[in-house]
């Protein structure tokens, strides 16, 4: 299986995720005055056997349609095997209602790592992108009120070409696209075990700064969630992961904390 990233837009949100840290609060999901909804932007892919790490930066991701809303403004690093076979959630963000139908991913800095097949040591390979510009077909994109997900899985094998020790990376995408509902998962608004830091605790929410996205994300909490380690090994700085879902109004809730670490506030 190929790894994804996933763009999930809520009604009136759309959230994307990757690269450095957002300073605020984070995402809170729900719905704007002007009709939209929340998208859930992923990305992942499983690599081949050989490839042990593929990695770049997107520097912006801008869809074609409506006002051509920009749903990566922050460069954010995408690693492509940290959950294979899985979507990680890339952004959120709020997108105006409408339909679209291509999105533009502007592309840097591309990192390759594989396992030499005949002495079997680990070979960092330089990398080259074809183009910094990518375009991605949508199919079309129609946003209306409901949260979505936009899912783009990368395929590995159509993508890389290795010759001795460089390669050359052409990314090419699958696309797929899910409402948010009653049923989740990976690919349609549920999180599983995302894991990052804690930025914010409040009495009902847990703000934490994944490490796959430049935006930190905020998920309510209720008496249905379930603190793993308890409430008490959680604090501003530590590590934690989550497992959540999205809300029909686009918001995040999260059903199992479970602390990893303990920072200082």
């Amino acid at each position: 299986m190929c790894k994804r990233a996933i763009l999930i837009l809520p009604a009136i949100l759309v959230s994307l995720v990757i690269a450095g840290c957002a300073k605020g609060g984070g995402f809170q999901g729900g719905t704007t005055g002007g009709g939209g909804a929340t998208l859930l932007f992923n990305m992942g892919d499983a690599l081949p056997d050989q490839v042990l790490a593929l990695e770049f930066t997107i520097t912006n991701a801008t869809l074609t349609g409506g006002t051509n809303p920009v749903i990566v403004s922050t460069p954010t690093r995408v690693e492509f095997i940290r959950n294979a076979a899985k979507f990680e959630t890339v952004s959120i963000t709020n997108v105006p209602a409408g339909t679209y139908t291509a999105l533009t991913l502007t592309l840097s800095s591309p990192v390759v790592t594989l396992v030499d097949p005949t002495s079997k040591a680990v070979v960092p390979v330089a990398t080259l992108l074809t183009n910094a510009t990518v375009p991605v077909n949508l199919n079309p994109l129609t946003v209306a009120s409901t949260p979505l997900t936009l899912n783009l899985e990368l395929n590995i094998a159509n993508s890389l070409l290795v010759s001795g020790t460089s390669a050359t990376l052409a990314p090419v995408f699958s696309v797929s696209s899910n409402n948010v509902g009653a049923t989740q998962d990976d690919s349609s608004g549920e999180f599983e075990n995302i894991k990052g830091r804690i930025t914010a605790l409040g009495a009902s929410s847990i703000t934490i700064q994944p490490g796959n996205s430049a935006q930190p994300f905020t998920f309510a909490t209720n008496a249905s969630t379930q603190f793993k380690n308890g409430t008490t090994a959680l604090s501003v700085g530590g590590i934690v992961t989550i497992e959540g879902i999205t809300q029909s109004d686009g918001s995040l809730l999260a059903r199992q904390i479970e602390g990893e670490t303990v920072g200082g506030s």
